[in-house]
């Protein structure tokens, strides 16, 4: 149990799996926790944490709007995880409200702003008893991953931002952006449309961090987009933002949905990267650098 007690668990974790259109069967546990800032948040984690040792890699996840925290499944599950996905814990942070079937949020309800996400994840690390972690964030779940990385360079040995909008401009183009992945990817699925505007509009009204990215971003950073994405522009505009020493960029050839589209490239990138952080220094590559199992 943490030491912070305003962060416990509220159900017994029992064994939670999805059977959706993109993956199926898959096995993770879920818990409930009640976090300071953004009330009853839901945790799911893949990967046995009775096993966790100091060098056990452990990632954090943080997904988009108009998605949920079965986004990771696609990349996690896929075959060329599959050696990462043996030697690392996942947890994955889903924001209130977007789960499956969940019902509307109550109007009275306070929907937490991207720095209150950000700053109940040390809380989630206590509760869990990891020391620090690599944070993973696509879109809206990248600006949160970057807020905690600057408040918490002790907790977090390294950021992988998927899509990342740096500043905070609240315009047309922003909104549609945001619009059309949800109705693309998941108008026909089951996630609340009133919560998922929720979502929406908290991060549209985010807090502008781009001037303090280059001062208080002081751990190694992977931004990734896809040569097709509407966000190569937003990628180009960070990379330049962020301490040139730490950032790498990587921008995967003909692809938009990096994990739909080309998570063998995404998974070798992130491989490179973590082993750069000093995790996974034992797992080999084959000469044409693929890790699939």
């Amino acid at each position: 149990m943490s030491a912070n007690s305003k962060t416990k668990k509220r159900i017994i974790p029992t064994i939670y799996t999805y059977d959706v259109d993109d993956y199926d069967d898959t096995e993770e546990m879920r818990y409930e926790l009640k976090t300071s800032h953004c009330g009853i948040v839901n945790a799911y984690v893949q990967g046995d944490l009775s096993q966790v040792t100091l060098t056990t890699p452990v990632f954090l996840t943080i997904h988009d709007v108009g998605t949920n925290h079965t986004e990771f499944h696609k990349l996690v599950e896929h075959s060329c995880m599959g050696k990462l996905k043996a030697r690392s814990v996942w947890i994955h942070i889903e924001v209130p409200g977007q789960e499956f079937d969940a019902p509307d949020l109550p109007d009275s309800f306070p929907f937490p702003s991207m720095q209150d996400l950000s700053e109940d994840i040390p809380a989630i690390l206590d509760f869990f008893k990891m020391k620090y972690c690599v944070g993973i964030g696509e879109g809206a779940g990248a600006n949160v991953i970057a807020r905690f990385a600057m408040d918490n360079p002790d907790r977090i040995l390294g950021v992988v931002l998927i899509h990342c909008r740096p500043t905070a401009a609240d315009n047309k183009e922003n909104r549609q952006t945001v619009g059309k992945k949800f109705l693309r990817k998941q108008l026909q699925r089951r996630i609340n449309a009133k919560n998922v505007k929720r979502y929406q509009d908290a991060y549209l009204s985010r807090t502008d961090i781009s001037s303090q990215l280059k001062d208080k971003l002081k751990v190694d950073a992977l931004v990734v987009t896809g040569s097709r994405s509407q966000l190569v522009q937003a990628a180009n505009q960070l990379q330049s933002l962020l301490d040139p020493k730490l950032t790498t960029i990587v921008k995967i050839d003909d692809c938009s949905d990096i994990f739909t589209e080309s998570p063998e490239t995404f998974a070798y990138n992130l491989l490179l990267f973590c082993q750069g952080l000093g995790l996974f220094s034992a797992l080999p590559m084959s000469r044409h650098g693929s890790i699939c199992v």
